[in-house]
């Protein structure tokens, strides 16, 4: 992101951005984020793994409890949510 300008902009109206890495691979050689669906089908959705990874960092600075992940939702998604509505009201799991 050198010369973008974008880190001055941010500092100055006080905003926080992300710059999301990807390593290179042979489905990714430029390392790029996903925008075509080399990481799966739900790329482009809230569940996809870079979305919901940026969802995660962004629970985590806004002091909230991070969004559960698809892996969890994969085994029982009722047992995974009502972990997610425990964090969230501070309960141990």
């Amino acid at each position: 992101m050198t010369g973008s300008n974008y880190l001055p902009w941010a500092s100055q109206n006080d905003i926080v951005v992300a710059f999301p890495q990807a390593v290179s691979n042979a489905l990714n050689p430029k390392g790029c984020h996903d925008w075509w669906g080399y990481t799966g089908t739900a790329y482009a959705s809230n569940w996809g793994t870079q979305p919901l990874t940026m969802k995660r960092v962004l629970d985590s600075l806004q002091g909230n409890a991070l969004t559960p992940n698809r892996t969890e939702l994969l085994g029982s998604e009722e047992v995974a949510l009502q972990h997610w509505r425990n964090a969230k009201m501070g309960l141990k799991r």
